[in-house]
């Protein structure tokens, strides 16, 4: 069966063409300039090595041609900027793209961190998906700045405003506040709530030993391998439950609502506050992998390959490399924890 796990069949294209147009990036629009280059350690984070480097996460992900910063890759080779990449991208102009085949407009704006509408317009593209192979295109050097995604809280029959708000980490009048409440016993079932600003994932922050704790509860419970699935844990979110991907992936085990959701509807018991809490976001997540390793008939490389990449993706377009060297990560770091 399909099943929308971790990511889009669009989302993985689209973050293969990423790294292909780092390449393309490097030749067009940075100058000549002596670099190193550095591994991405599993669990480590864009800014955590630039900070470690001595440059902004900015330049080091345009060195890289990276889009997302939020999701790079254990064994991921990145190009270290030196000053001229850095003074490159705070004074370049433009930047220009050669369509290839099997481009869109939105696919290479994506690539590049801007709008649809603004690769358009530069371009003076009146029809957005009218363009030719071979085709130079404009880039825009001015890349809007990124916005959080806003989140939220259904209510649930016996919430109360203070039991949401200890649950989430929050302060209950700011609760209150943000979301115009003048009487915080007047919730009611089904009301979203938003949460405060700057609490994007405000209960998150938890120790190693208490991610590693909640993963290893959770895969006993579902009968998988505790040091496996710490793993996969650790290969997508370095055992971070405030992580929150570009796409929505949520958590530890970052999982997608829609995924997360459907697990809950057919997998696990409870769980519902697995955006939240890092020890339902453990147990769904495992649910998900023991359902993917039950239809795997037990091939432990196909189901962790399902989890990243989808099951949909693998059998329309076959392994992509980048789902190959998140599997041989992801058993590499299982035999380490161990």
């Amino acid at each position: 069966m399909s099943l929308p796990i971790g990511r889009t069949a669009a989302t993985i294209r689209t973050r293969l063409f990423v790294a292909a147009l780092g390449a393309i990036a490097a030749l067009w629009a940075v100058p000549a300039f002596a670099a190193d280059t550095r591994t991405v350690a599993p669990g480590e984070s864009l800014s955590q090595i630039a900070d470690e480097l001595g440059v902004s996460a900015e330049a080091l992900a345009a060195a890289n041609g990276i889009a997302d910063p939020d999701r790079i890759v254990a064994g991921q080779v990145l190009r270290v900027p030196g000053a001229a990449i850095a003074a490159s991208a705070s004074t370049a102009t433009e930047r220009f793209y050669v369509v290839a085949p099997g481009d869109s407009l939105s696919g290479i704006a994506l690539a590049n961190g801007i709008s649809t509408q603004a690769l358009a317009a530069a371009n003076e593209l009146s029809d957005e998906d009218a363009i030719i192979i071979g085709t130079t295109l404009v880039i825009p050097a001015s890349v809007p700045p990124a916005v959080a995604p806003t989140r939220t809280y259904t209510v649930t029959a016996g919430d109360s405003l203070s039991g949401i708000a200890d649950l989430l980490g929050v302060d209950t009048d700011a609760l209150a506040a943000v979301n115009d409440l003048t009487d915080p016993g007047l919730i009611f079932e089904g009301q979203v709530l938003q949460l405060p600003a700057g609490n994007s994932n405000p209960s998150g922050r938890i120790t190693s030993a208490e991610a590693r704790r909640a993963v290893s509860d959770a895969a006993l419970e579902f009968g998988l391998d505790p040091a496996l699935l710490l793993a996969i844990a650790w290969q997508e979110s370095g055992w971070q439950m405030q992580v929150v991907s570009s796409v929505g992936a949520v958590g530890i085990m970052q999982l997608l609502p829609s995924t997360a959701l459907w697990a809950i509807d057919f997998l696990v018991t409870g769980g519902r506050s697995w955006e939240y809490n890092p020890v339902d976001n453990a147990r769904v997540g495992a649910a998900v992998f023991r359902d993917l390793l039950d239809q795997a008939d037990g091939d432990t490389e196909l189901a962790i390959g399902a989890y990243y990449q989808g099951w949909g993706s693998i059998h329309r377009y076959g392994w992509y490399d980048e789902t190959r060297q998140y599997v041989a990560n992801v058993l590499a770091l299982a035999d380490q924890f161990r």
